[in-house]
C-alpha cells in the first residue's frame, strides 16, 4: 500500500544489501561505510586490515593511522 512505502536514497539502498558488512562496537551494530564515518577512518583502510591482514574489526579500527608525509 502506498501508505506503507518510502523512497530510500542511492546511499541507504546500498546499505540494506546481504553484501553489506555489518559489525557491533562499543554496543552499536552499524555497517562498516557507517562505521567508516563515525570513526573517521577510511572504509578502505578497515576492509584492508579485516581481510588482508586478518585483523579483527576491534583492531582494525583501533590501530592508529600512519602520518602522511608532508612535503615542505
Amino acid at each position: 500500500a502506498p501508505g506503507n512505502c518510502r523512497w530510500a536514497t542511492q546511499s541507504e539502498q546500498q546499505r540494506n544489501t546481504s553484501r553489506s558488512r555489518v559489525y557491533e562496537y562499543q554496543g552499536k551494530t552499524m555497517c562498516l561505510t557507517d562505521w567508516a564515518v563515525e570513526l573517521g577512518i577510511s572504509k578502505n583502510t578497515i576492509r584492508s586490515r579485516i581481510d588482508d591482514q586478518g585483523m579483527s574489526f576491534e583492531q582494525a579500527v583501533q590501530q592508529p593511522l600512519k602520518k602522511q608525509n608532508s612535503k615542505e
